[in-house]
């Protein structure tokens, strides 16, 4: 049986992603009920604005009451251009979240059908399932499919779905780090904004040579490289790793314990960085699309 799940009675959605979600993939953590409403429900960007026009979710119950999945799909407040930019002209159809439990495909065929139809009947034009920039604000923005949800994928793929992005999820933990060598950059920190994001602007002798910008989880000790780079004139030079060092001790002091960040998969100079600055590789995660 579906439920319609309003946010007034969305406490055992909250526990069923605390019991089956939080530690399965890298960017789904613990987080208050408060938190997690204000994500799943009425999620606003890293900028303020509200992500989606309208989400619906539903839930599956099983015989004795309690949840077995659940899907959220709704239509997008923007979308994005080709040059990475916000457009209002491109809001779409979106199945946000989509899981259930293991052995349970029946469950999940009859969520992403209800989705599916849904979406027909108001004559919105479906075109993706975990858009990467529109995943819950707890979980780090991050809204691509980790690779360990293989249920969720196949009946994605069995409905008409491929592969739309591919990126590779890093983490770096920061509770040891190694002293490195004297840096010839220094960082300067911009004030956080009202929506924990962090500015860094890295100079050179006087001259600013690129930026980082940092988002911090609510309630974990968590910080989010939502993107970097260097100059031009700066690249391939060491500088990148410099960079990296500088944030790791401003979080490290800051109080993070861990700094996440991904990159597509088809980037290889970005993942070598990565993985040269002790970023561990915590797997695959995909967008889908329908043409």
């Amino acid at each position: 049986m579906l439920r319609l799940v309003q946010q007034a009675d969305g406490l055992e959605l909250y526990e069923y992603y605390n019991n089956y979600l939080v530690g399965t993939t890298p960017y789904d953590h613990q987080v208050s009920r408060i938190s997690w409403d204000r994500s799943f429900f009425e999620d606003t960007d890293y900028d303020g604005d509200k992500k989606y026009k309208e989400l619906e979710t539903y839930c599956s119950l099983a015989a004795d009451g309690t949840i077995n999945g659940f899907i959220q799909w709704g239509l997008s407040n923007y979308g994005y251009d080709e040059d990475g930019e916000k457009n209002v002209e491109r809001s779409t159809g979106i199945i946000r979240q989509f899981h259930f439990l293991k052995n349970q495909k029946a469950v999940g065929k009859e969520l992403l059908e209800t989705a599916i139809m849904s979406f027909q009947e108001k004559g919105v034009k479906m075109s993706y399932a975990f858009f990467h920039a529109l995943g819950m604000t707890c979980t780090g923005n991050h809204g691509k499919l980790h690779e360990s949800m293989t249920e969720a994928a196949e009946l994605l793929f069995e409905n008409g779905f491929s592969v739309e992005h591919t990126n590779v999820y890093y983490v770096k933990n920061l509770k040891s780090l190694v002293e490195h060598e004297e840096c010839s950059l220094a960082i300067k920190q911009a004030e956080k904004t009202e929506n924990q994001t962090q500015m860094l602007t890295f100079y050179e002798e006087g001259q600013a040579v690129g930026q980082a910008n940092i988002a911090f989880l609510p309630e974990n000790p968590i910080a989010y490289l939502r993107w970097i780079f260097m100059l031009d004139d700066h690249q391939n030079k060491g500088f990148g790793t410099q960079a990296l060092q500088l944030i790791f001790a401003f979080l490290s002091q800051e109080g993070i314990i861990e700094l996440h960040t991904d990159t597509a998969d088809t980037n290889k100079r970005a993942q070598h960085v990565y993985e040269k600055n002790g970023f561990e590789h915590s797997g695959i995660t995909r967008s889908y699309m329908v043409i």
